[in-house]
């Protein structure tokens, strides 16, 4: 419905936000099926508590697994089915496309499931993020750049030639697609409720707000991250979380209290 009026003509910017593959993990049974045809009798695992996976038998989360990957293989289809239209409205080659989401979440790794904040795994913190340009321009182009939501702005507006009116926090990504390079980003930092997480080409290190129970890993030795070297390497943890985290932020970041926040 909201595809055929934009065929008409004219320029036009749409989101569309599936909402899934986010819990609860309920699709029709027939994509269930794809990932778990054996008998199940136990409690069906439509969402998870974020923390560790102690509380799932085995059996429960591989249903959990299954659950989750026919959600994602359903929003493919309908992804596929919306695409196909954009091509038989002759949308398709003339509009620039991006594809992303705002966060993963764990299923047993590291014997965790959901998305906790005291630990924030690659499972949790990398999300996929596709651009296509128009008429598939650059395709095939991949680029281990640190990228984040924030790049969306600034990179749509340079496609379209647009200069910002303040200055944006994200980079340009349009000049991976031509071969180049953004302005450098030798490190990384989000926040994420009370914690804190970092990564520069070596080393991913997360904490609380005020640096306490920090975690390292050096992601060239140990790209899976399962073994915290932080009691080792306190020096590298300082660096990061002073270097890194609080420059970023400008300054000490608040203590989040869970008990007198706003709802």
């Amino acid at each position: 419905d909201y595809l055929e009026p934009l065929s008409e003509g004219g320029p036009f910017f749409l989101t569309v936000d599936s909402y899934d593959p986010h819990e609860p993990w309920d699709p029709p049974e027939k994509y269930v099926k794809m990932y778990d045809d054996e008998p199940y009798n136990l409690k069906e695992p439509f969402s998870v508590i974020y923390g560790p996976s102690s509380y799932l038998l085995p059996r429960e989360l591989e249903r959990m697994k299954a659950r989750y990957s026919a959600e994602v293989t359903m929003m493919d289809r309908w992804l596929g089915r919306f695409l196909d239209r954009m091509e038989e409205l002759n949308l398709f080659d003339n509009t620039l496309l991006i594809l992303l989401s705002d966060h993963g979440v764990a299923h047993g790794e590291h014997g965790y499931t959901g998305k906790p904040d005291n630990v924030l795994w690659p499972e949790v913190t990398d999300i996929p993020f596709l651009i296509r340009l128009p008429e598939g321009k650059g395709a095939g182009q991949t680029s281990d750049y640190y990228a984040s939501t924030h790049d969306v702005a600034p990179t749509i507006l340079s496609f379209l030639g647009i200069e910002p009116q303040q200055e944006l926090d994200g980079q340009d990504l349009s000049v991976v697609l031509g071969g180049g390079e953004p302005e450098a980003r030798p490190h990384f930092s989000i926040g994420y409720n009370d914690h804190v997480w970092a990564r520069d080409d070596r080393y991913v290190m997360f904490s609380t707000n005020q640096g306490a129970d920090a975690k390292l890993y050096d992601v060239q030795q140990d790209p899976g991250m399962h073994n915290d070297i932080a009691g080792n390497e306190p020096n590298i943890v300082k660096r990061m979380f002073e270097g890194y985290i609080l420059r970023d932020a400008g300054g000490p970041l608040p203590t989040y209290d869970y008990g007198t926040a706003a709802r």
